[in-house]
């Protein structure tokens, strides 16, 4: 099992999180303000909520050290991640390229994710699943060879993982993936490339685990960000405002 750092999500106007590490090994080279020995990060996801404001805005700030794009959602049957962000126009993520540009020259950590709420990933298979990880290295970090939407002036600083959909044959793909992902960033020892996973509040989360063959076991990821919101054991449970309870010290 890789040692995985904790990060816990409460919602707060954006979905911010607040990264808890569990583990001490951090490599030298990473992000300017994200710091995994930290216990004071701040997460937040930009791209698919109505009245967020600008990408710029998160960056000109002193709040938000990782702010995840979000999201792509749909895999076509080649494994090609479908975007599906604000401001991007399809596959063309031409009118972000300068805010993510200041995002990173101002310290932000900038990474994508794939999933969500609604769309259509689906993992069919491990070849499948290593197919999907080689576009997300070329399209977005560090590869070549394909369509890149935010051109090649732009590397993005890793790939999170908000699986909320699937099957329990398909957990071990996610394995795969972000395996073969941590395998191809490798590759690149002049970056800090950061893998992360946004399960449910629920303990284990459907899709993600923990448990045997799930990504939170057997996957090489840097942090999880638990969704203590839109579930009934989130933050609304620690303020008793639901009968449930708050999964918080069970995670």
């Amino acid at each position: 099992m890789y040692a995985t750092a904790l990060s816990f999500i409460f919602i707060a106007t954006q979905w911010l999180t607040s990264a808890v590490p569990i583990e001490n090994k951090i490599p030298a080279i990473q992000a300017k303000s994200f710091n995994l020995n930290n216990k004071n990060n701040y997460v937040v996801y930009w791209g698919s909520t109505d009245g967020e404001g600008s990408l710029s805005d998160y960056c000109n700030d002193n709040i938000y050290d990782v702010i995840i794009l979000a999201f792509a959602a749909v895999l076509d049957q080649n494994g090609v991640p479908q975007l599906y962000i604000d401001q991007c126009n399809g596959q063309d993520c031409s009118a972000l390229v300068s805010q993510v540009q200041t995002c990173q020259n101002n310290g932000k950590t900038v990474m994508l994710s794939l999933g969500g709420g609604a769309g259509s990933y689906l993992l069919k298979s491990n070849d499948y699943a290593r197919m999907v990880a080689n576009h997300l290295w070329n399209m977005f970090l560090n590869g070549t060879g394909e369509q890149r939407p935010f051109g090649n002036s732009v590397v993005l600083d890793g790939v999170d993982f908000d699986i909320e959909a699937g099957t329990k044959d398909s957990n071990p793909h996610w394995v795969t993936l972000i395996n073969e992902l941590r395998r191809l960033t490798k590759t690149d020892p002049s970056r800090r490339y950061y893998l992360s996973g946004a399960p449910q509040c629920v303990l284990p989360d459907a899709w993600f685990g923990p448990g045997p063959q799930t990504a939170i076991n057997e996957a090489d990821l840097d942090f999880i960000s638990i969704q203590f919101y839109n579930n009934y054991c989130g933050v609304q449970a620690f303020f008793r405002t639901v009968k449930y309870v708050f999964f918080f010290r069970t995670w």
